[in-house]
């Protein structure tokens, strides 16, 4: 697929990052409420 390891590491990344901030909205939610 043409991607390099400096783009894999970006990508892992930016799941962290993704997985990070929908855990710390659902907890917001749950707080809400």
């Amino acid at each position: 697929m043409g991607i390099t390891a400096s783009g894999d590491v970006g990508i892992e990344r930016f799941r962290n990052t993704s997985n990070l901030i929908a855990t710390i909205n659902a907890a917001h939610s749950a707080m809400a409420f």
